[in-house]
């Protein structure tokens, strides 16, 4: 399992190290995986202000979509999960299930 965020890499180190993740956690900074992926929205005004009030700098204004991709050996994508509400998360049994399918292809 990858996990990608727009966090430098030296931030994720410290989340990696604090939270004991056992997954590869990436890097991207300037979102071009995410674009690449078509998940990059770009933030309202008012939106980007809240930020900016909670002490959250971006740099610029956009946000990758939170996503979940199941990718073969060769690069193709069996499954994908994206929602703009990023309180709005996959079920964990539905991943399972769709991890599970892509290992019986």
């Amino acid at each position: 399992m990858i996990a990608a965020s727009r966090d430098p890499i030296e931030k994720l180190a410290a989340t990696t190290e604090k939270d004991r993740v056992s997954y590869t956690l990436m890097s991207d900074p300037g979102l071009a995986a995410s674009r690449q992926f078509g998940i990059v929205f770009r933030l309202d005004p008012t939106t980007l202000a809240r930020y900016r009030e909670a002490g959250i700098e971006l740099d610029g204004d956009q946000l990758p979509v939170p996503a979940v991709f199941v990718i073969d050996a060769e690069g193709k994508i069996l499954f994908s999960y994206a929602n703009p509400d990023y309180r709005v998360r996959l079920d964990t049994r539905i991943l399972m299930a769709a991890a599970a399918a892509a290992v019986d292809k």
